[in-house]
């Protein structure tokens, strides 16, 4: 595979691309966004957590090499955020079960506006076998994914799923091609499509938090297109207003707890849409 044997020298290599998606508008609790990652970025080694059981470190963990770009709604164009894709590389040519191409682990970051979903999942790269390009980009690969069970990353710290996807479940489907071209000096071009079906549970209807350290946290709220202003009391006092789906806080006390209402700003007075309190520590917020 000439150049594709070349990604197992990195920590990790290729991107697993995803999608945010939801099941059906009946579904209140669920989600589908249609997510096209894509941009240039050069390798960042990072270690993620093997929470598939592929990998040979005793201590349960993957080396992998992270890349960032802009994700996109597919449909529309509108950015939607960056999202982090780091690659683990498990297996290359004849190692792998199809005896070509390359089995990697994609641990992908989305930070979109509820909060940040992370999803883990196997995917496969091969070489292309017609010319592939779109723009000025000529693609040497494509990589595809699907997980037919639960693919969020029940991981720590910048591996946590935090505000509405703390305690989701996701299905995944990525379709994807990359450039390779330039692997030897460790930068991928991605351009890969996203298919998550994002089920929440009740907690996608809720206000949720996260404690990042002592003095940082952020609570979270689904989007709703009735309201355009929220009022967030802290301690039942009104601490701040928002016109988005989260509020950041950086200057808690340490050691505190903090407990926040967040409601709808309406004519007709406010609407309660939840309440969370969030821990004197790092970690995830309780209702």
């Amino acid at each position: 595979m000439g150049r594709l044997s070349t990604l197992s020298t990195l920590a990790s290599p290729i991107l697993l691309c995803f999608t945010i998606a939801t099941a059906t508008t009946a579904q209140a609790a669920s989600e589908r966004m249609v997510i096209n990652y894509r941009g240039t970025d050069t390798a960042v080694p990072k270690v993620v957590p093997d929470t598939l059981g592929v990998g040979s470190n005793a201590n349960g963990m993957l080396d992998a090499n992270c890349f960032v770009a802009d994700i996109f709604d597919l449909q529309s164009g509108e950015l939607l955020g960056t999202a982090e894709d780091c690659l683990s590389a498990i297996a290359a040519g004849t190692d792998t079960e199809s005896g070509s191409g390359e089995q990697l682990v994609g641990t992908t970051v989305f930070n979109l506006a509820d909060g940040r979903l992370v999803v883990q999942g196997l995917t496969s790269v091969q070489a292309v076998n017609w010319p592939t390009q779109n723009g000025d980009v000529v693609f040497t690969h494509i990589t595809g994914a699907n997980s037919p069970n639960d693919a969020v990353l029940r991981g720590e710290g910048e591996f946590a799923s935090t505000g509405v996807y703390a305690s989701a479940s996701a299905r995944v489907r990525l379709s994807g091609q990359v450039d390779l071209s330039q692997l030897s000096e460790g930068q991928i071009t991605f351009d890969c499509i996203f298919v998550v079906d994002v089920d929440a549970g009740a907690d996608m209807m809720a206000v949720s938090g996260q404690r990042y350290d002592a003095t940082q946290g952020e609570i979270f709220w689904p989007r709703n297109p009735e309201f355009s202003e929220y009022a967030v009391y802290r301690d039942g006092v009104l601490h701040a207003t928002s016109n988005g789906t989260s509020f950041y806080e950086s200057v808690l006390d340490g050691g505190v707890s903090y407990q926040y209402r967040v409601e709808a700003v309406t004519d007709e007075g406010g609407v309660t849409i939840g309440s969370v309190t969030i821990p004197g520590q790092a970690g995830p917020g309780s209702n």
